[in-house]
């Protein structure tokens, strides 16, 4: 597995399996083909140089933004910043490494195998000193709204928050799922449409804490635009004449610190970070 796919995933765009088939299948064949390996050899070393830097800066760049961007827990961005530098000591060998055989030395100069470790350390002591995190699990419509309170509430008493925080962490779940699910207002309709199977979706809930601060993960179906663009874009405005689809962004802006919103084809990912009302500690 090469981590360096994730970053081009995000360069390219292109995520779907079968084009890492098709990529898998030429890399096979070109393997058996030794003068494709010789026209490779004769790019000059400038030129493959150049190369490598700027594929490498891409994914770098790519990857730092990802973290920086969409995660938002500081000590995994701590992790991240730490495991990159234990894997760059490892790489560019800067300290003495303890002689410990052919297989291991291999391994202890490899970056990625040092750094991968040491991030699977970090997260797992991470994972067990913090509270767990809970899941919900449902259909994605607005008839699992009550489930969902039950959820939330559930949750902020495990994290022994006041009543306020509970509230505004349930109006944050509401809001979203509002978003995610909005209601079906249209009257009458055809009764071939309503003969036809709808498309159930799933929504995952995924509750965490970091101190007195909760993050909160929608997992759901696609709603055709981005969240996150949306609420910046009502950001912008400082007259806010919103409509009726508009309402719940309204709303979950002034309910949550920070909304980020990512999607992979029919699926939406909507991260929202709660804090503590002003007054409480």
């Amino acid at each position: 597995i090469n981590p360096a796919m994730v970053s081009f995933t995000q360069i390219t765009g292109v995520a779907a399996r079968r084009v890492g088939y098709f990529i898998g299948a030429i890399l096979i064949i070109v393997a058996f083909l030794p003068k494709v390996s010789a026209v490779l050899s004769s790019i000059p070393g400038p030129v493959m140089t150049g190369y490598l830097i700027m594929v490498t800066g891409a994914l770098f760049v790519e990857g730092a933004r990802t973290v920086i961007q969409n995660e938002q827990s500081q000590e995994k961005i701590a992790v991240a910043g730490v495991c990159f530098w234990i894997a760059a000591s490892f790489q560019f060998e800067l300290f003495h490494l303890p002689d410990i055989g052919a297989v291991g030395n291999a391994l202890l100069k490899s970056g990625i195998t040092t750094g991968g470790l040491a991030a699977i350390v970090m997260i797992l002591y991470l994972e067990l000193t913090n509270p767990r995190r809970m899941r919900f699990q449902s259909q994605l419509n607005v008839d699992a709204l009550p489930d969902l309170n039950e959820f939330i509430t559930r949750f902020a008493r495990r994290r022994n928050w006041d009543s306020a925080m509970q509230e505004r962490l349930t109006a944050v779940a509401e809001e979203t799922l509002l978003t995610l699910a909005p209601l079906d207002l249209s009257l009458g309709g055809d009764d071939e449409d309503e003969e036809k199977p709808k498309d159930e979706r799933q929504l995952v809930v995924l509750a965490s804490s970091e101190g007195t601060t909760a993050d909160l993960e929608f997992i759901g179906g696609g709603a055709g635009a981005n969240l996150e663009d949306q609420i910046r874009q009502i950001q912008e405005h400082d007259s806010l004449t919103a409509v009726e689809e508009e309402l719940s962004l309204v709303l979950l802006r002034s309910y949550a610190e920070s909304v980020t919103h990512q999607q992979y084809h029919d699926t939406d990912i909507i991260a929202v970070r709660v804090v503590p009302p002003e007054g409480d500690s």
